[in-house]
């Protein structure tokens, strides 16, 4: 049976994963739940699921959980000391990163640091520290296998074996809720307009990334580090069925792709079952329907800028890249807040990637501090705009 620690319990890749979960109790069981602050949630999943650790990263709703609680065996605990502590725990083989951002870094690092499998849903830790990540998960010897679909698609189509023969990676978008609009006449956007993602059911801040595309963008960023090729061997299309979640074109002109519903479940249990391939309890891919007559389209430069700024900032080197995903998402945030407008989203990261201070990223602290900067920069920037 394997063990695992699912991190961000209560969102998409989480209740995901825990219908696999559901699917399959002979073979899965769960050792770590963790949430941000849905107490409810987590306390009802801890009373079905029994894991050993449930830790609630707000330490304000530490109470509220043990009072649902009071009779649950396991240890409740909170904050960032409480997920590091579960993250190290030795009972269980695989976590599952489902916590959304930056946030997720520390505890990641930690489980690679004491040798645990990896299922990794958690592109900005790539992002910020992909150098540091892959070079634990190499020294660790861990597995660590992309639940991102795009990832996940190139994964089982990518031979490592020859991967000087590979010309290039490809990762395809929906072009999210605003494809045929121009940026310029996105003034008026509201927070529910930007998560109405056309084909997939997604957390919020994940939503309205794709709708502004820097989630492909980041996705790039991603695949350069979790796949080690080279920046310029790596590439996006428009592909509005979201069918075709990636390719792999290697040098005899062949293009691999893998095929599948536009359904988290399908990556999650690849992962989940490695190297096995378990039945899904999720949807299926029906070829035959007129809807996924697939489509694919360049990404003209301009239409989306925001993913012309992150592929910029890759270029840049990772403290561009740091300094890109953290004034995202401070943005992205205060959007989904109604503090800013959906444009000005772009205003904030390019503040912030102007006002860089050109410091090396030798260290996770390195990336915390940036990080940090980053932030105070951004929030103070975005109040002066409001006042």
């Amino acid at each position: 049976m394997k063990k695992i620690a699912l991190f961000g319990a209560t969102g998409s890749v989480g209740t995901s994963t825990l219908d696999i979960v559901r699917a399959y109790p002979e073979q899965f069981k769960i050792s770590v739940l963790t949430a941000h602050s849905k107490t409810d949630d987590l306390a009802k999943l801890a009373l079905e699921f029994q894991p050993d650790y449930v830790v609630i990263s707000n330490e304000g709703c530490l109470e509220e959980l043990r009072s649902h609680l009071s009779d649950f065996r396991g240890a409740i605990l909170a904050g960032s000391d409480g997920l590091d502590e579960a993250a190290c725990f030795d009972g269980y083989d695989l976590m599952v990163t489902g916590i959304v951002g930056f946030a997720g870094l520390k505890s990641l690092m930690k489980a690679i640091e004491t040798g645990h499998d990896i299922a990794f849903a958690n592109k900005e830790c790539l992002v910020c520290a992909g150098p540091l990540v892959m070079g634990a998960v190499k020294k660790h010897g861990v597995k660590f296998l992309p639940i991102d679909s795009e990832h996940n698609a190139i994964f089982q189509v990518l031979d490592n074996k020859q991967k000087e023969s590979i010309t290039r990676l490809i990762l395809t978008a929906s072009g999210g809720p605003f494809r045929e609009k121009r940026w310029a006449d996105l003034n008026a956007i509201t927070p529910q307009q930007a998560v109405a993602h056309p084909n997939w059911s997604m957390g919020a801040k994940i939503s309205v990334d794709s709708a502004t595309m820097m989630n492909k963008g980041l996705e790039i960023i991603e695949a350069h580090h979790l796949f080690d090729i080279p920046v310029d061997k790596i590439r996006a299309v428009l592909h509005p069925q979201s069918a075709v979640h990636s390719f792999v074109e290697y040098d005899d002109g062949s293009l691999l792709a893998q095929v599948g519903p536009a359904d988290m479940k399908t990556p999650i249990i690849f992962a989940l079952g490695y190297p096995q391939r378990l039945k899904t309890p999720g949807k299926r891919l029906d070829l035959l329907s007129s809807r996924h007559d697939f489509s694919f389209y360049p990404i003209e430069k301009g239409h989306f800028p925001l993913f012309d700024r992150a592929q910029e900032a890759l270029t840049s080197g990772l403290e561009a890249t740091t300094v890109l995903n953290s004034a995202n998402e401070v943005s992205v945030g205060a959007f989904l807040n109604n503090q800013i407008e959906y444009q000005q989203i772009l205003d904030c990261v390019d503040f912030a990637l102007d006002n860089i201070a050109n410091e090396n990223i030798e260290t996770l602290d390195n990336v915390f501090e940036i990080d940090y900067k980053t932030r105070i920069q951004v929030k103070n920037y975005i109040k002066h705009k409001s006042s």
